[in-house]
């Protein structure tokens, strides 16, 4: 009996729209990761000037 592949799986699947608040929780993800990304770079410029 052959395994089923991973390709024809995904085809069978149907198409689920995330919901109102799964659009949130990606949002927030992603204003939260970018937003520390700037607060630890200033962070570093400030407490190790020599790296910069």
């Amino acid at each position: 009996m052959a395994k089923p592949k991973i390709a024809d799986e995904l085809k069978k699947m149907e198409y689920e729209p995330l919901l109102p608040a799964e659009i949130s929780l990606v949002k927030w993800s992603l204003i939260i990761g970018v937003g520390m990304l700037f607060v630890l770079y200033w962070l570093s410029k400030v407490l190790f000037p020599s790296g910069h």
